[in-house]
């Protein structure tokens, strides 16, 4: 059991990546791995920082072009 948690744990570190994990824990899919993950309450894996960043200028881009709504 405590391989199956260390690579998890490595999973949700960004260490290992999602077809790995699958692959070493002998599971059929990313279903399972979700799963698995949520049995041992690991959190999913999250975005890297640089990514957050892209995709939070780009929402604020979009917002900033959107016409103004007056009409109330």
């Amino acid at each position: 059991m405590g391989d199956v948690i260390k690579l998890l744990k490595q999973y949700s570190a960004r260490e290992i990546g999602e077809r790995r994990a699958v692959q070493k824990l002998g599971l059929h899919d990313t279903i399972e791995l979700q799963l698995l993950m949520r049995k041992h309450r690991i959190p999913m894996p999250s975005l890297p920082e640089e990514e957050i960043d892209r995709q939070a200028a780009m929402f604020v881009d979009l917002m900033r072009d959107l016409p103004e709504n007056d009409e109330e």
